[in-house]
């Protein structure tokens, strides 16, 4: 009777310890819980606290763990999101950074027009800042899928003719620039397209071609043929031909407008230098 006694009370008082560690590890949990989400708002206070104070240094890291905490409300991580990337983007000029946050926009944004806007700043830093022109191109066409507004679509097709240009993807860039000058531009975006294709030329050693390019260019934009001084391209074209007179000919036009006139007469010199030098050449008369 005694031991049957015994082991009621031993078994009563394991039970009984298995329920106080259960109890125990509820409340752990509950508690836990709770710690969680307060830490959650205290990353979110410490956020606002540095926004206020314009003390910027540490909204990066803040921003990043707030979104990627658990318990943060879906819409505040995208307006933390959208605050942090302006910040990084106008006042700390962290473009990678910014990139990050614009990303996260674009993926978790309800709002088109925010995920479109995130879209072009995305393109425009790959772009314009920091002159990564293969991925901008990826950035630009994924922009170009969002665009509606003819302008818009446009200005991002120049874009990604002048990225191809600058990866020295000559034929396509070139195919870009044909597929533009077929749409209904102004004098101006002409005159810009023109000019890139001039380039594409010169950089394809196609000098024909871009000889009679140039030339029509001087033709139909003659103001803007001066400001840019497009007739000393077309002087490098003609050399490069070796039309050396016309060369000349071009320069001697040239002075009339040139800023510095005597930069064009020593290259005129050198033009001659090299007449007089050409095989058969007996002696060259100015």
């Amino acid at each position: 009777m005694l031991s049957q006694r015994v082991k009621k009370k031993a078994k009563g008082g394991a039970l009984g310890f298995l329920y106080f560690l259960f109890l125990v590890a509820s409340i752990g949990f509950s508690l836990g819980g709770c710690l969680s989400k307060d830490q959650g708002a205290e990353i979110l206070e410490k956020f606002n606290t540095a926004i206020a104070a314009q003390s910027y240094s540490q909204i990066n890291s803040l921003a990043r763990e707030y979104i990627a905490s658990p318990e943060s409300k879906k819409e505040k991580a995208l307006e933390v999101a959208e605050q942090t990337a302006k910040i990084l983007f106008l006042n700390l000029k962290s473009y990678n950074n910014a990139l990050f946050f614009y990303k996260y926009l674009v993926v978790h944004s309800k709002d088109e027009d925010k995920k479109r806007e995130s879209q072009e700043k995305i393109a425009e830093i790959q772009y314009s800042y920091l002159m990564n022109y293969s991925q901008a191109l990826v950035e630009l066409h994924k922009l170009l899928e969002t665009l509606k507004m003819p302008q818009e679509i446009k200005m991002t097709r120049i874009k990604i003719a002048k990225s191809y240009f600058y990866l020295n993807n000559f034929y396509q860039a070139n195919s870009e620039i044909n597929d533009l000058l077929k749409m209904e531009n102004t004098l101006e975006e002409e005159y810009e397209l023109l000019l890139l294709k001039g380039s594409v030329f010169l950089s394809e050693k196609k000098i024909k071609e871009a000889i009679n390019l140039y030339d029509e260019m001087i033709k139909k934009f003659p103001n803007k043929s001066i400001k840019d001084n497009l007739s000393l391209n077309l002087a490098i074209c003609y050399e490069e031909n070796k039309e050396f007179n016309k060369a000349i000919q071009v320069l001697q036009e040239a002075k009339r407008h040139y800023k510095v006139p005597e930069f064009l007469d020593v290259r005129i010199r050198r033009l001659e230098k090299r007449i007089s030098q050409l095989p058969g050449a007996k002696g060259f008369r100015k």
